[in-house]
């Protein structure tokens, strides 16, 4: 818990009480509230979407030096993802579980979502490498899905028309997100070799109509997985939605010392809050 010195600079850098309270006693409380008890903070608090969207403008406009909104936003996302689960918890609901998803960096980007839901994706990574055009069989692109499920590699050679009457034959990155989804490209004869089953382990959408190129568009392109959720016990879930798994950032941190005008405070405000980060990444 926080003294009742910071918690007092808390209360007046967000110039509303209840918000410093609520931060004090739940954003950085080591005990997650049980369904009674989140419903007695909802209750007494009065908490609600509108409170939520209350909570996110007095940080942002609180910290002082945060011209940007940076540090407004980090805090306001913890605080109102907690808003959340706390009424999820009184209504006796638990919290979903989410697959993790990660962006292929395009002209026109591809989104890939891992088809199991849960945190084990997170941090895998997807790799898009186009190797040069090469005199593949009559008219084919191949496309081979190598690597592991932590780290899958998916290799496009375009064909240089060598053998299809000088005619080239390439994919866009649409076609590349549709053959990810179905192994498989409309109006194109694509030869997939998949050894250990990859492709399937995520769906795609997105992507454009500019075509894939070695050393060009898509060429070494990677893909890292986050925001997978794991479906935990409704009383472990309201730590891990709340904090998620990131400590607070320094520029944060700056802003809230300047905030609260004195860092022995902004000390043991930052001290409980990453302690209560690594509470969470335990509990995942």
């Amino acid at each position: 818990m926080l003294s009742q010195d910071t918690s007092f600079r808390l209360d007046h850098a967000v110039t509303d009480e209840r918000v410093g309270d609520e931060i004090a006693a739940r954003l950085i409380s080591d005990t997650p509230a049980n369904a009674s008890e989140a419903q007695d903070i909802l209750d007494v608090l009065d908490v609600s979407s509108k409170m939520a969207a209350s909570i996110a403008e007095r940080l942002y406009e609180g910290l002082a030096g945060d011209a940007e909104g940076r540090a407004g936003r980090e805090l306001a996302r913890k605080i109102n993802g907690m808003v959340t689960v706390l009424q999820a918890q009184a209504d006796g609901l638990e919290i979903p579980a989410a697959a993790a998803v990660a962006t292929l960096d395009l002209t026109a980007d591809i989104t890939l979502t891992s088809v199991a839901s849960g945190a084990a994706r997170n941090g895998k990574t997807f790799t898009l490498q186009i190797a040069a055009a090469a005199a593949n069989p009559t008219n084919t692109v191949l496309a081979a899905f190598t690597g592991t499920a932590a780290a899958i590699i998916l290799t496009i050679t375009p064909n240089d028309g060598t053998n299809n009457a000088a005619t080239p034959v390439n994919l866009t990155t649409a076609q590349v997100a549709e053959l990810i989804n179905t192994g498989a490209v409309a109006g194109k004869s694509v030869t997939v070799t998949d050894g250990s089953s990859l492709r399937a382990l995520q769906t795609a959408s997105g992507g454009g109509a500019t075509n894939v190129a070695d050393s060009g568009e898509g060429d070494g392109v990677i893909a890292t997985f986050s925001g997978g959720v794991t479906n935990h016990d409704a009383n472990l879930a309201p730590a891990l939605a709340a904090m998620g798994d990131e400590p607070m950032s320094d520029d944060t941190y700056e802003c809230l010392k300047h905030a609260l005008g004195d860092r022995v405070a902004a000390d043991e405000f930052r001290a409980a809050y990453d302690a209560m980060v690594e509470a969470v990444q335990a509990i995942v």
